[in-house]
């Protein structure tokens, strides 16, 4: 199944989506409840795993 450059771009848009949540999800606890630098390191690995990702499918 071949993907149509629109369908690239949707993909494109949810991958920085996802990345944008966990973005959030590693700035709002270290708002509330303080830094846990476990938890902020996995976050910023998802977000530039999917950022990463939105750049290449926007590529194709």
């Amino acid at each position: 199944m071949k993907l149509v450059n629109a369908r690239f771009n949707k993909l494109s848009d949810i991958c920085a989506d996802i990345g944008q949540v966990s973005l959030a999800s590693v700035v709002i606890p270290f708002l509330v409840d303080g830094f846990n630098l476990r938890m902020a390191v996995l976050g910023l690995a998802v977000l530039f795993l999917f950022w990463l990702s939105s750049l290449l499918l926007a590529r194709k």
